[in-house]
C-alpha cells in the first residue's frame, strides 16, 4: 500500500473522507461514533474550519466534509 500523505496548506479548502473496506460499516455502536468525533477534536479541530460534517454508518465525510486550515 502505497503513502498518500499530502501536505495541506493554510487557506485551502479539503474534503476529508474515511470509508470501510468493500463499503462495511465502520459505525457499527454509538461509542464508534463518539471515538470519531473525540478524536476528530482533538486532532482536526484545533486547527481547521469545519463546514460541514456527515457520519454516515458506512462512512464518514468532513464536506461533505469541508475545512479549512486556520
Amino acid at each position: 500500500m502505497g503513502n498518500n500523505k499530502i501536505k495541506l496548506q493554510a487557506g485551502n479548502m479539503y474534503h476529508i473522507y474515511n470509508r470501510g473496506i468493500n463499503s462495511c460499516a465502520i459505525f457499527t455502536e454509538t461509542t464508534n461514533y463518539e471515538h470519531f468525533r473525540a478524536l476528530y477534536e482533538k486532532h482536526i479541530s484545533p486547527v481547521a474550519d469545519t463546514f460541514a460534517r456527515v457520519l454516515k454508518e458506512e462512512k464518514a465525510d468532513v464536506g461533505e466534509q469541508q475545512i479549512t486550515l486556520n
